[in-house]
């Protein structure tokens, strides 16, 4: 079940890995957020102008509008100047693959890397896969891994460098997505758990949870606002937006290879709590409860799952021997060729998906004919009249459109209310 690393074998398996999770991770882009992206980074950098309100609608002009990932925003325009969409579209693709090279590089530094806890990382990614689009969360992930492993670092060495590696991530965190939230409630968590455990309050343990604390109140232009903010918000009825992405999870939900991730919860649960790891049991669960309310948080208990499980394999696997007498161990060379018989299978049916693997734009999924056809016309301006259009529209127009005023667009925060 372990591997043996480092061997040719295993190098040339684990590199193919990571290849692997960045050619599932690469496709056509076909989100409609990424523009509205591109256009307030435009603004940030051409301008030294943060947008603190609305100035790209007609509808919303002037209302309160929070770039909650302006560290995306930012990036992403810079990138799109420099290598054009494609070149952020691989960029984008880099980022799961980074985030499998993390987590095979702390088992192996733990020494618990096996192939089964790889498989497992691989298959929880590629069952996300869709989600995996070019926007500001896929890049958050890797934080949100980041910081369960070094969290998990500090739990095994009580290192005082794994304290300022936690509030280090953080800090990039917390200015590059509103997932960041998460990081404070973990080490919240973390040290209730320990103070349980040991029947009083560690200092160091305060001391982790303190900088995690700090470090989330150092978004640049809010500052400790921020995170109250986007708490607050999330329990505010009014500020929630009736938008596909924040309903509930579905039934298929529950039945596509995701839901047969999602299964794993139980034994990740049973496993933690025979360590006594107890912030890994509450948070999954508060995580997992959170998405009867508002779907998106399946993403986030996913990549929590790849990056938590393989952490307790070898442990599993001690507990099945010593407890149940389990003495079945698996042919030489039969665990690497079912890895490499994944990655083949994985590498086709994402390559014969809709989604497909490659660059450019799915053409079907914006206006692009509508849009130029407006410019050649001069319609917008001979009429001096506004564009009505569909939400998912938005984003597209207020980059392609301008000086033109969008009706409405993914951004939300600006339409709450009235527009909506």
């Amino acid at each position: 079940y372990t591997m043996n690393f480092p061997s040719g074998a295993s190098i040339f398996l684990l590199i193919s890995a990571a290849c692997t999770v960045f050619l599932f991770s690469l496709f056509p882009i076909t989100d409609f957020d990424i523009w509205f992206h591109l256009a307030e980074g435009k603004l940030m950098i051409q301008n030294w102008y943060f947008p603190y309100t609305d100035v790209f609608s007609y509808t919303a002009q002037g209302a309160a509008n929070y770039p909650n990932s302006w560290g995306f925003t930012v990036f992403s325009y810079a990138a799109f100047k420099i290598w054009g969409l494609d070149g952020l579209n691989i960029i984008k693709a880099a980022f799961p693959a980074l985030i499998f090279c993390l987590i095979a590089f702390f088992l192996y530094r733990q020494k618990l890397l096996t192939w089964f806890g790889l498989a497992f990382s691989l298959v929880a990614l590629f069952s996300m896969r869709e989600g995996l689009s070019l926007r500001p969360h896929t890049f958050a992930y890797l934080p949100f891994a980041g910081f369960l492993l070094a969290l998990s670092w500090y739990r095994d060495t009580r290192s005082t460098k794994a304290i300022w590696f936690l509030a280090g991530i953080q800090f990039v965190w917390v200015n590059l997505h509103a997932s960041s939230v998460l990081g404070p409630a973990i080490a919240f968590l973390f040290l209730i758990s320990e103070t349980f455990q040991r029947k009083k309050l560690d200092k160091k343990n305060v001391l982790l949870t303190g900088s995690v604390f700090a470090a989330s109140f150092l978004h640049v232009f809010y500052g400790p606002s921020y995170l109250f903010r986007i708490v607050t918000e999330f329990f505010t009825p009014s500020a929630q937006a009736p938008i596909r992405e924040a309903l509930p999870i579905t039934v298929e939900s529950l039945l596509s290879l995701q839901g047969v991730i999602l299964l794993s919860l139980p034994l990740l649960v049973f496993l933690a709590y025979k360590k006594r790891h107890y912030e890994f049991i509450v948070f999954p669960l508060a995580l997992l409860a959170v998405s009867f309310f508002n779907g998106r948080f399946l993403r986030e208990l996913t990549v929590f799952l790849a990056v938590a499980l393989p952490l307790y394999i070898p442990y599993s696997i001690s507990f099945l021997k010593e407890k149940i007498k389990w003495r079945f161990d698996l042919p030489a060379g039969l665990a690497p060729l079912s890895f490499g018989i994944l990655l083949f299978v994985l590498f086709l049916l994402a390559k014969n998906s809709p989604l497909g693997i490659g660059l450019g734009l799915d053409r079907s999924e914006y206006p692009l004919n509508a849009v130029n056809f407006l410019k050649e016309n001069r319609i917008l301006e001979l009429t001096k009249s506004n564009l009505y259009h569909t939400y998912n529209f938005g984003g597209y127009l207020m980059w392609t459109n301008q000086p033109y005023g969008v009706y409405i667009d993914g951004r939300v925060r600006p339409y709450l209310g009235q527009v909506f």
